[in-house]
């Protein structure tokens, strides 16, 4: 009769293992991540305007495809949730600065019950009367900061980027080519 604990040893074993290379890949491909994140960010952009090109198609390689690649300007903001509230702060300051502080919205949780359908309904400044836990917060999509921030950009206006969690540059945009 086969021993019952070496077969969970065996498991455990097999299971550590694959722990380890789990860590392993998922670190690789962080690192890869980054480096494809640089390529199209910067290195790339700085080749494209040091050949004074804005466009490339490679050519396919055996079971890799052909890719066209475009040189366009990129926009990006993100005021995530985890910032401190100073630095929240800030950003809405320095939107408010662009007369766009009203990007902001204003969000109120309330955690209600299942059972309790009626109160669903109740105005967010009558729940602390009825005893209602909430919370409020300011959010802004990152997709409506980001367009915003090209806007402003196109206007001939620059934010501190930092303050709003933006990026602004150029970035190569790459197209598989289908055949």
């Amino acid at each position: 009769m086969p021993d019952p604990l070496a077969a969970i040893r065996t498991s455990l074993e097999e299971a550590r293992d694959l722990e380890a290379e789990i860590r392993d890949v998922e670190a690789d491909l962080a690192r890869r991540k980054s480096r494809f994140f640089e390529l199209q960010h910067q290195v790339l952009p700085d080749q494209f305007n040091a050949a004074g090109i804005s466009s490339l198609t490679i050519d396919a390689d055996g079971n890799k495809p052909s890719v066209k690649c475009d040189l366009r300007p990129y926009f990006k903001a993100v005021i995530p949730a985890k910032w401190g509230p100073e630095r929240r702060a800030e950003a809405l300051a320095e939107l408010d600065r662009f007369d766009a502080g009203d990007l902001a919205k204003r969000i109120v949780t309330v955690a209600f019950p299942r059972s309790d359908s009626n109160g669903v309904a109740v105005l967010a400044a009558q729940l602390e009367d009825l005893g209602y836990a909430c919370s409020v917060q300011f959010d802004i999509p990152w997709q409506t900061l980001t367009s915003w921030l090209r806007e402003a950009i196109g206007r001939g206006q620059t934010p501190d980027l930092d303050k709003i969690g933006g990026q602004v540059g150029q970035i190569v945009n790459m197209k598989k080519i289908e055949e």
